[in-house]
Formats: C-alpha cells, structure tokens, sequence
C-alpha cells in the first residue's frame, strides 16, 4: 500500500512537467500547421515559459520565438495582395519584436557551455542568431517601423522597448562572432534610432536614462549637436543647473553656430538677470555672422526690455534691412511695434509723478506719439498674421485709446470668433 501511494505521489509530481512538455508541443504544433492559429499558439506556451521544468530548455523558448517569426512571415505575404502596407509593416514588426526577445532568451540559454566547453544546444543557438541576424538587416526594418508607432501614439515606454531590441541586437554576447559582426555594422541608423530611444525615455520623463543613452552615443555617427542638446535638456528638467551649464557650455564651444545652443544661454542669461552678458553674446554672434538679421531681432528684443528703446528700433530695423525670414517678419515687426508702445507707457509713467504741468503735457504729447507710431506697426502685424491674438488685443486696445470704435469693435468681434 505505501509502495503504491509513492508511485502515485511520483507520478503526480510528473505531471506538471509532462503537461508543460505538451504545451510546447501544442505550441509547435499550431505554429506550423498549414492553418496556424498564433492566438492559441501563445496561449498554449505561455505556462511553459515559467514552469520549472521548462523554463530553462533552449528549445521552449525558440518555440516562442517561432510563433511571432512565422507569423511575420504570414503577415509579409499580404503586402503583396493589396493590403495596408504601413499596417501590416507594422504588425509584422510586433510579431519581430516578440520574438525577437524569446529568440534572444533562447540563444542565451543554448549558448551556456555543456561539460565538453560546448553549446548546450548548437541548432537552437544557430537558429536564433540567424533570426536575430535577418531582423536587425532586414531591408523594411519592421521592428523600427512597430516602434515608430508606438512613439507616434505616445507610448514612449513601449518604442523604447522596441528601439533598443533592434538597436541592441549586435551587442549581444552570443552575437559576437566576427562573421556575424561583419554583417550588423553599426551604421547610422543604429546611432539614430538609439537617440530616437533616448528621445522616448525624454518624453516619458525618465532623464537620467535619456542622458545614459546619450553618453553612449555622443561622439557617435548620428546629428552629435541633437544628442548633446538632448544631454543638456533632460539636466535642466531634472534641475540639475551645474551638469546643465557645463554642457550648455560644451556645446556652445563644439557648435558654436548653433541655434539652440546660442539661444538657450541667451535665455539663461536673461532669467537668470543677466541681460548684460545676453546682449555680450548676442554682439559676439552678430560680429561672426553680420548677414544674420535673427540675431538682430534677438539684441532689439534684449534692448526693449532694457528699454534702451532707440537702440531696440535700430536692430529691430537691421533686421528687416538683413531681409529676416518670412517667418520671423511679423515678429520683428512686433518688436518694433513694442519698443514704441513700451516707451510710451514709460513716459506716461513718469508724466503721473511729474509736478510740471507744461513738462506733464509734453510726455504725454511724446506718448501719444509714440502709441501712433505703435499702432501703425502692430496693423502691420495684422496684416501679415491675422489669426495672432496677442496683437488683436494690443491692437484693441490703441483702437480704444484713439476712439476708433468700428475698429474696436471689428477685432473685439474677430477674438470672440
């Protein structure tokens, strides 16, 4: 009786394994017949990837990583039958993506050394890296494509995840012969779409590990000054000044023409009340490209608010002169517009604290002036961007001043639409 209620004990134990061992069967099974059913295919080995007794067999896993592979493979074939290119790429990227991490765990287990120094299981290592090969090469380059959508639709976590699967493939260590190696150069698009990853970990706001991706690809092949400009950013959102100065500072040694490198110090000086240093920076820049009329607009709107409002006019005037962008036309036109309107109220300031009545009179002569002279620039504005609803304001706001009342009426109608 005892002897009997062991063997029964034994075999219960059995069965988990036995049944697990069936689930990978079943798996293969619906994976490779001439009707695949992939649904059931995942339902049936999802057990098996964390049984015991199957967890750590090579070849479980390499059944997993069947199931997306062939459905990829299935998926390719309706490309060339009309359906929706973009969609299908990008299910066939899912499906690669899949499996290119259960194809992965596979490789990793196959290629653990057996007593004689040998994979544990050559097939299923060949198998996997031949896979993880015509992914990381293929032409279509599908797995980029399932995570530029997933980018797209703001799941930065998720393109993350499938950047840096593609990304990493030659990283891995099963992956380093030099046969191999030779084929997976790492080119361009590597450089890109890692920076592309460090972007999605930006926008999810995990910094330090936008910044991480960064350093590793700094000196890299892909757009160095974005990938120091997304360095510098991620230390300022994370609050960090000293890093953020200090590659702020970097950049503007290695890029000393760029753009947003040039205009974040100038920002970083004018909140940070430094005006004097801006507008050192922005004559150094002007003296190095005089032809550049955005510059110009940059000194006059740093002239205004230091309301050295003549000398604003000036370079707001350069810049229309330096022939600006058509982009840029309206605000320049707009500083201009400011500079005069600022003045004004400045002078109307000062004509309420004077006792002078012939010196009260004479501000405010000036002011009026001035606010003319405003208006005419601001209708300019309006001309060339009539949808700016900060100008329709100020612009209300003259039309008040002088009692224009149709046209007061005329931009009080056109901001309530």
């Amino acid at each position: 009786m005892k002897k009997t209620f062991l063997t029964l004990l034994a075999v219960a134990m059995l069965l988990p394994a036995v049944a697990q061992k069936a689930n990978v069967s079943k798996a293969r099974n619906k994976t490779l017949s001439e009707e695949p059913d992939f649904a059931a295919a995942r339902e049936a080995i999802l057990p098996a990837l964390t049984n015991d007794e199957t967890k750590d067999d090579p070849k479980t896993w390499e059944v997993a990583a069947q199931i997306g592979e062939i459905e990829g493979q299935t998926l390719e074939s309706q490309i060339y039958m009309g359906g929706d290119v973009m969609a299908i790429a990008q299910s066939i990227g899912k499906a690669q993506y899949e499996s290119a991490g259960y194809f992965t765990q596979a490789a990793t287990l196959a290629a653990v050394p057996n007593a004689k120094g040998k994979p544990t299981n050559a097939g299923t290592l060949k198998k996997s890296q031949n896979a993880l090969l015509g992914y990381y090469t293929a032409p279509n380059n599908y797995i980029i494509q399932y995570g530029n959508k997933l980018f797209e639709s703001r799941d930065y976590e998720g393109a993350y995840n499938a950047f840096m699967r593609w990304a990493t493939i030659p990283d891995l260590p099963f992956m380093q012969e030099p046969k191999l190696l030779a084929k997976m150069p790492k080119d361009t698009l590597n450089y890109q779409i890692k920076y592309y990853a460090a972007r999605a970990k930006f926008l999810d706001d995990k910094h330090a590990e936008a910044i991480k991706i960064c350093e590793s690809i700094k000196d890299g092949l892909y757009d160095q000054e974005g990938v120091l400009q997304l360095i510098t950013e991620s230390y300022r959102q994370m609050g960090d000044t000293a890093q953020f100065l200090a590659n702020l500072e970097s950049g503007m040694k290695r890029f000393p023409k760029s753009q947003w490198f040039i205009g974040t110090m100038i920002n970083h000086y004018v909140f940070g009340g430094k005006s004097k240093e801006a507008l050192e920076l922005v004559d150094r820049i002007i003296a190095e490209e005089p032809q550049n009329g955005q510059y110009r607009f940059v000194k006059g709107n740093l002239l205004n608010n230091l309301e050295r409002f003549d000398e604003a006019f000036a370079s707001y005037q350069e810049a229309l002169d330096l022939n600006v962008s058509k982009e840029l036309e309206p605000e320049v036109y707009s500083g201009i517009g400011r500079s005069f309107f600022n003045h004004a109220v400045k002078l109307n300031d000062e004509a309420t604290y004077e006792k002078d009545m012939n010196r009260v009179n004479q501000l405010d002569a000036e002011a009026k002036d001035l606010y003319k002279k405003a208006l005419e620039y601001f209708e300019k504005v309006r001309e060339l961007n009539p949808k700016d609803k900060d100008n329709l304001r100020t612009l209300r706001q003259l039309y008040y001043r002088f009692q224009m009342h149709d046209k007061y009426e005329q931009i009080g109608a056109e901001l309530a639409n």
